[in-house]
């Protein structure tokens, strides 16, 4: 939704409203005094209806502070965080670019595919970016525990300059983060849970990389692994977590990459 005139939020000018999630509204904004020939960033706005909640405030900032320890080529970089007249708000990096998931079907409706090449390479960059904030620590050497839990196509954005940034540490986990999320909640999309996430289980990395697992499987074998018609079914999908090799889907996929998917989703 573009603007016919930007809105003046503190020093930014919001453009262009993104997307509405779960938890904030995401706009398109320029920073006052910015040139137009400087690159716009995103302000991620708390929801007005989730603003009176500290705990849901707690939330929002954690996101923040997670990620703005985060400083890695292949994770989106937070720029300031803040309140603006009561609105609590995150300013982070504007990644000019696509989801995985609209690059893989821009190719599809365009009548070819995305070369297997490239999708791997992009499934690299994004593990390269868990492997970092898994091994994140504090400046005094103390593990951050940090756990994505949201590894999604959606997630993993392929910039216009061929850059690989995974995005939304919204839903991530981390030992010191201000909030805990209470026993029974489930976070992230159902779909690209691991099996221990729906039970409420401890977590670690591992969770992650049985996510991007799902991911290289769904853009090698071109379906949905564990989505189905509803909720609940795709839930006890994900638990049973049983998948046929993508070969098995697509036969352009070589042996090695079916086992490295395998292994992942184990």
């Amino acid at each position: 939704m573009a603007l016919d005139k930007p809105i003046r939020f503190g020093r930014y000018f919001l453009l262009k409203k993104l997307a509405v999630g779960g938890m904030g509204e995401v706009w398109l904004a320029r920073v006052e005094g910015d040139s137009d020939e400087q690159p716009p960033i995103v302000v991620k706005r708390l929801l007005a209806h989730l603003k009176e909640d500290q705990e849901f405030v707690n939330m929002f900032f954690d996101e923040a502070r997670i990620a703005a320890a985060l400083d890695h080529p292949n994770i989106a970089r937070i720029e300031d965080l803040g309140e603006v007249g009561g609105d609590y708000y995150i300013a982070m990096e504007f990644v000019h670019g696509m989801s995985f998931g609209d690059v893989v079907n821009a190719a599809l409706e365009a009548g070819t595919d995305m070369p297997v090449a490239l999708k791997c390479r992009v499934v690299a960059e994004a593990a390269a970016a868990l492997d970092f904030a898994h091994k994140a620590t504090t400046e005094a050497g103390v593990p951050l525990e940090l756990i994505h839990r949201d590894v999604s196509p959606q997630n993993i954005m392929v910039a216009f300059d061929g850059s690989v940034k995974l995005i939304d540490f919204g839903v991530a986990r981390a030992a010191n983060e201000l909030t805990r999320t209470a026993t029974g909640i489930i976070k992230g999309k159902y779909a690209y849970m691991s099996p221990e996430q729906p039970w409420g289980k401890d977590l670690d990395g591992r969770s992650d990389l049985f996510g991007l697992g799902i991911v290289l499987w769904e853009v090698l074998a071109l379906e949905r692994l564990f989505k189905r018609e509803n909720d609940t079914a795709t839930l006890r999908a994900v638990v049973g977590a049983e998948a046929e090799p993508p070969s098995r889907k697509e036969h352009t996929v070589p042996k090695a990459l079916a086992a490295l998917v395998h292994k992942a989703l184990e």
